[in-house]
C-alpha cells in the first residue's frame, strides 16, 4: 500500500487518490473510501471507477465531482445519523 495520502482533482472531472485502505460504498452519485487519514466522501454525478488497485492503495474516478469531505472514523461511530445526513 502507498505510504502517503494524496488527492489530485483535474477540472472536477477526474480524481486520483492514493492512501486508500478500502472502498466502503460506490455508486454513480457517491463514493465512500477509507483512507490513511480517515473516511473520505465524494459526491458527484456519473462517477465511475477508472482504476482501482488496493495493493498500491490507489483509485482513479471519472465523472463530475461536486464535493469532497473527510470524517474521522470516530465520527462515524457516534451514530448512523451522520451517514444519513451525508447521503441525503
Amino acid at each position: 500500500m502507498s505510504q502517503g495520502h494524496q488527492l489530485t482533482l483535474v477540472d472536477r472531472s477526474e480524481i486520483t487518490i492514493t492512501g486508500i485502505k478500502h472502498v466502503d460504498s460506490f455508486d454513480d452519485d457517491e463514493v465512500m473510501l477509507q483512507t490513511t487519514l480517515g473516511i473520505l466522501f465524494l459526491k458527484g454525478e456519473g462517477l465511475n471507477v477508472n482504476q482501482l488497485n488496493l495493493e498500491e492503495g490507489k483509485i482513479s474516478i471519472v465523472g463530475q465531482v461536486n464535493s469532497i469531505e473527510y470524517l474521522e472514523e470516530e465520527q462515524l461511530n457516534r451514530g448512523k445519523g451522520i451517514i444519513k445526513k451525508i447521503f441525503k
